[in-house]
């Protein structure tokens, strides 16, 4: 985890081929997320998503 340049957070998660980031404003709102799976296939929905959908992403990185 860091800090944004705008003041929110950035998560990051990598775990060999698999990365995930997931950048939340400093209201609350996911500024971004970027998924890349165990199969290289990358994901990067349009902006910005609610946390439901953030939560899935984490969701994905976990279970592949």
């Amino acid at each position: 985890m860091t800090a944004s340049n705008e003041g929110g957070i950035i998560l990051m998660w990598e775990e060999g081929a698999k990365e995930l980031e997931i950048e939340v404003s400093p209201d609350g709102v996911v500024f971004s997320a970027y998924l890349i799976d165990a199969k290289g296939i990358e994901d990067e929905p349009e902006v910005p998503i609610d946390l439901e959908r953030a939560r899935a992403f984490v969701d994905k990185f976990c279970r592949n």
